[in-house]
This record gives structure tokens, sequence and C-alpha cells, in this order.
């Protein structure tokens, strides 16, 4: 699997094309190799169907991840753990394609799975549990959403730390949960806390600041404070504005292929 773990440090890089590549390749020998129901493709389908995903190609990814659901059900059966992070990727490939019910399925699922096995609060766990709570947001089930996505909270200050950049990330989406549903004096703190983290961690992070910076100047301007709410909203310009000087400084460094 040495292609497989160049591939997987381009794909932690952000150079999907390369390791995109690299996946294929090492996809093509595992199959000729080792046949084309082993382990290896699956994982290898896998990771092929995320780095998709991450390129916005949902519907590229669903094939080569129902594939891989295939094998290891076949293999492992169908409530093993390692079932649990392809259901998860496979929702996300029915939900940015609309198909919201199998989504949900797909999610439970894998919730279901986690929640048996041994050291099932996992940031995997926490991560389909705010994928969810963001589907039930989008359906406008609000409660369900809020509820969701504070367990999410819970599990990732247990295994990062209050102060984790992804802890405030949560946090935001409780806010947002709160935000909605009207209920502004319980989304102060989850709003602050948030903020209060992402400015320690700048610049590691710019669009969950931004986020951040939006979400307490909308709960400001709906309790009447709408000369703090404009000090962050001026702010978070600020920062949009980093934002997209990076993503072009970024961008001219890239070699000509």
């Amino acid at each position: 699997m040495v292609l497989n773990n160049l591939a997987a440090s381009y794909n932690s890089q952000g150079k999907y094309l390369q390791a995109e590549a690299l996946f294929q390749r090492a996809l093509t020998i595992s199959e000729k190799t080792l046949g084309p129901q082993s382990p290896d493709v699956a994982t290898l389908l896998v990771n092929l169907g995320a780095i998709q995903e991450q390129q916005g190609r949902y519907s590229v990814a669903e094939p080569l991840l129902q594939r891989a659901l295939s094998i290891r059900e076949a293999l492992l059966g169908p409530e093993h753990p390692d079932l649990a992070p392809v259901l998860s990727n496979l929702a996300v490939a029915k939900q940015f394609q609309n198909n919201f019910s199998d989504a949900e399925l797909f999610y439970r699922h894998a919730l279901r799975i986690w929640e048996k096995a041994p050291g099932a609060h996992s940031p995997d766990f926490a991560q389909t549990l705010e994928n969810l709570g963001a589907l039930y947001l989008d359906q406008r089930k609000y409660d369900e959403a809020g509820a969701l996505f504070e367990r999410a909270v819970t599990i990732k200050v247990q295994l990062l730390g209050p102060e984790h950049p992804s802890v405030a990330k949560g946090l935001s989406k409780v806010a947002i949960a709160d935000l909605v549903r009207g209920y502004y004096t319980e989304a102060e703190s989850p709003c602050r806390r948030s903020l209060d983290i992402l400015e320690k961690s700048w610049p590691r992070d710019y669009p969950a600041l931004i986020d951040a910076l939006k979400n307490y100047a909308w709960l400001l301007e709906k309790t009447k404070r709408k000369a703090e709410a404009e000090l962050l909203e001026t702010r978070a310009m600020v920062y949009v504005a980093k934002l997209k000087e990076n993503t072009t400084r970024n961008r001219a460094e890239i070699p000509a292929q």
C-alpha cells in the first residue's frame, strides 16, 4: 500500500489530482494482484470516493463508495465498524445530490454501528453527528439538528479539549440552530465561545472565523445591538478580503503543468 500512503500524503496537502492518480493506479494494481473483492481494494475505493467528494464530484464518488460498501459487507457482515465510515461518506454523496431520505438512512446506519463499537466516540462519529444535523437544519428540523450539534461538541471537547478549533466550528453550528429557532439568549454563549477560540487560533482558519463573526453579528442584530453588530460585520469583511487574497496568491504559486 505504498502508493496508497503516498496518495494520502498528497491528499492531506490538497494536491487532489496527484492523489487521485496514485489512488487509481494502486486500485488497478490491487485488483489484478489481490482480486476485485479484497479488503485493500475496498480501502482504495473509499479513498477514491472521499477525494471525489472533496472536489465536489458527488455523483462520481457514489458508485465507488457503493462498491466499497458491498465488498466490506460481504467480507465483514452488515454491522462491522469498518462499514461506518463508508456509510457516512456515502450519506454525504447522497445529501449533496439532494437524495435526503437515503442520506438520512446512511447517516443513521453509520451512527448505529459506531454506537455499538468500542471507542465509538471518535472524531468521525462526531463529524457524522454534525453532518446529519446539517441535513436536518436544511429540512428545518431545528430541534433535532440542535441536539445533534450539541452532542457532537460534547464529544469533541472530550477528545480534543475545550479550546480546539474543531470545537469552535461545532459551537458555531450549535449557535445557528439556536438562532434559527429564535433562542437568542441560548445562542450567546456558543457564539462568543466559538469566536474566542477561533481568534486565538487565527490565522489558521479564515472561513470558520468569518462564519463565527457573522453568526455573532446576526445575534447582535436580533437583540438590538446594532452598533456592535456593525463592528463584527466590518471585521468579517476584512477577513473575507484576506481570504480572497490568500486564495489568489496560492493559485498564482501553482506551477504550469
